[in-house]
């Protein structure tokens, strides 16, 4: 049974509340909302995000039309390391199991980054699960990546593995290196606020073996493993792709092509955004989602 935790949450997302699943052997913290409406599932993205960091001000927009559930991916945030490794495959199911145990049959699904490379594993093997479904700078939609015959070999090196943990960890002791590092996810035009530096050097201090073992999982000498590029054609779900113009981890093109493959999708490219929409453009993102979102919360906008 879930259990509440205390809530750090400040008082514009008070109907946001800390909860704790045991899942198997996992321990896994979930944000939800207190609001009885239509489910929306937020899933964040790789690295050092966790739920709130990515979805905070999304959270406290959608928390009143929906019943808002955001969790931290094992290994992430305040969830336990899991067991088993943190490939795209495990973590489908490992949203599959979690939505189960909270007795969700049928909700909106959303995915950033990573998060997104899981919501499209999820919508195709669970089509009567997902309502509607929002991936943002989605991984996934392609088997390209920049910059992968620079990283890759780092990936398979457990040594330099171990010393890019330690190195992430001791940068947080220097807030330029942290800003200079966060310049590679956000554009240069859209600089960190000093609070959302804190929160990202927070998540930073993290181990972050979970985000290695992805890696080492998910990317080869060619690009990603997880390519759904030739299956987006049988997602049925209603589909808003949202994406940095900037963005300089998965390129705007990935975006283009899949709404081209999506039979019911509608895409926004943000101007002057990098990989991180939902908190370069916060206003304008939320916006974006709520009116796509429309159809399945009438009743709580009228």
């Amino acid at each position: 049974m879930p259990s509440v935790g205390p809530s750090s949450y400040p008082r514009s997302m008070a109907q946001l509340h800390d909860r704790y699943l045991r899942l198997g052997e996992l321990r896994v913290h979930y944000v939800q909302s207190t609001t009885e409406a239509q489910t929306i599932v937020l899933l964040h993205g790789g690295s050092a995000d966790a739920a709130h960091l990515s979805w905070g001000p999304a959270m406290a927009s959608l928390a009143p039309h929906f019943r808002v559930v955001a969790p931290d991916f094992p290994g992430y945030g305040d969830s336990s390391l899991p067991p088993w490794p943190g490939s795209a495959d495990n973590l489908t199911r490992f949203v599959e199991d979690f939505t189960a145990a909270l007795n969700l049959d049928r909700f909106a699904l959303a995915g950033l980054s990573m998060g997104g490379m899981v919501a499209i594993g999820f919508a195709l093997r669970n089509p009567d699960r997902a309502d509607r479904l929002v991936l943002v700078d989605a991984a996934g939609l392609d088997k390209k990546i920049r910059w992968i015959r620079l990283i890759y070999p780092i990936l398979r090196a457990r040594p330099l593995q171990t010393l890019t943990l330690r190195l992430r960890v001791l940068a947080c002791r220097y807030p330029r290196l942290v800003r200079f590092g966060m310049r590679q996810v956000m554009c240069a035009c859209n600089p960190p606020s000093p609070e959302l530096l804190k929160e990202v050097i927070t998540e930073a201090k993290r181990p972050g073996v979970a985000w290695q073992s992805f890696l080492h999982h998910e990317l080869c000498w060619s690009g990603f493993r997880h390519d759904f590029s030739a299956e987006l054609s049988k997602i049925q779900a209603p589909t808003l792709l949202v994406h940095g113009e900037n963005d300089s981890i998965i390129p705007v093109e990935h975006a283009r092509k899949a709404h081209l493959r999506i039979p019911n999708s509608t895409l926004h490219v943000f101007p002057r955004c990098g990989h991180w929409p939902p908190r370069e453009k916060p206003e304008e993102f939320n916006r974006i989602v709520l009116e796509f979102l429309k159809p399945i919360c009438q009743t709580t906008l009228r």
